[in-house]
């Protein structure tokens, strides 16, 4: 007769290895199998909506393009840059996004396979709590950690760039062994219905330029000037990363010809006021001020526009905390290029 517990140790044994091959085989499958499937967008689907608006734009030659956020989105009127320039018609594009940092611009360029040859110039938005790696969403949300489009796209040498240790341990073993594979849970479920493919449409107007918006926008407590000053600038720290991204992104456009033009755009006084209030706010701007000066050359200039006198609009065309509306951003538009045509522009944040 058998033994009983020799028998029962025997299946045990064999279901433990059944076990463990079944996770070896999925380890096997997250690491070569889903990361040979075609990239899914669902947390950032306008990064590569812009990027195939930018590489099958036909309407014009492509002269301007602005990167930024939705600061940028509701500020620049490509038609009045444009008709200012004596360039055809839609030969500006907007292509900022919403909560759009350097990072976002690299994407856009790099899935376009970088800027088109006709393209002469590059606005790019600088705020302040860009390069703060501590900021939050609106809402009073916690610390913003590191971008999820970052996980999902971006390569060693931005996920060594994160500024936590332990953020940055995860995104490099994510690209190590991507069990996680660069996208949210979301993602594995939309692709049933198949790989999600950009259609090549601009980003839509900003929101604000919509008078029926703009009258909600107004009233949203999360976006009140005082309020998102302290999350744009809670406990203020320089982000490695944001800086690094800029460097690679200025480094994608020096590929080109076109000349880089860094824009601080407006934003009400009780924004500003209320945010160099805060403890280590005014020594953090005076160092991202040096870390842009640093960045300045012969194809790099800078201009800032934060306070809404120097670079229009009206105070009353400002939104909330910074949106325009949309005769504000036709305003603004105008203003800007003018400011940027000049034969002496500003060039440097630290001369202010």
């Amino acid at each position: 007769m058998s033994d009983p517990s020799s028998t029962s140790s025997s299946e045990r044994t064999t279901s433990l290895g059944r076990t463990l091959a079944w996770c070896f085989a999925f380890l096997l499958l997250a690491r070569f199998g889903f990361t040979s499937c075609p990239l899914d967008s669902v947390n950032r689907p306008w990064i590569p909506a812009a990027a195939a608006a930018l590489r099958t734009y036909d309407r014009a030659p492509v002269e301007t393009v602005a990167l930024g956020s939705s600061l940028m989105r509701a500020a620049f009127a490509p038609w009045v840059w444009s008709e200012a320039e004596g360039a055809p018609p839609d030969s500006a594009l907007n292509l900022a996004l919403d909560s759009g940092v350097s990072f976002d611009g690299l994407q856009i360029l790099g899935r376009a396979g970088g800027l088109p040859e006709t393209t002469e110039r590059v606005l790019v938005e600088v705020p302040y709590w860009s390069f703060n790696r501590n900021w939050r969403r609106p809402g009073g949300q916690a610390p913003n950690g590191p971008l999820q489009q970052v996980r999902q796209w971006g390569g060693l040498r931005e996920r060594l760039s994160i500024d936590a240790a332990g953020p940055r341990a995860r995104f490099v073993g994510d690209w190590l062994w991507p069990l996680y594979q660069r996208r949210g849970p979301a993602a594995w479920i939309l692709r049933l219905q198949g790989p999600w493919k950009p259609e090549p449409v601009l980003p839509p107007a900003g929101p604000s330029w919509d008078p029926a918006r703009h009258a909600r926008m107004a009233h949203r407590a999360r976006f009140q000037a005082d309020r998102i000053a302290r999350d744009h600038f809670y406990a203020p720290q320089v982000s490695r990363f944001e800086l690094e991204s800029l460097d690679a992104l200025l480094a994608e456009i020096a590929k080109t010809r076109a000349e880089v033009i860094l824009v601080r755009l407006p934003t009400r006084k009780a924004y500003r006021e209320t945010a160099l209030s805060l403890p280590g706010v005014r020594d953090f701007t005076e160092t991202v001020d040096r870390e842009i000066a640093a960045r300045l050359g012969e194809r790099v200039s800078f201009v800032d526009c934060s306070d809404p006198a120097s670079c229009g609009p009206s105070p009353q065309e400002i939104i909330d905390y910074g949106h325009m509306s949309g005769p504000g951003a036709v305003e603004f538009t105008q203003r800007l290029f003018d400011r940027t045509h000049q034969p002496d522009p500003e060039t440097s944040p630290a001369e202010r």
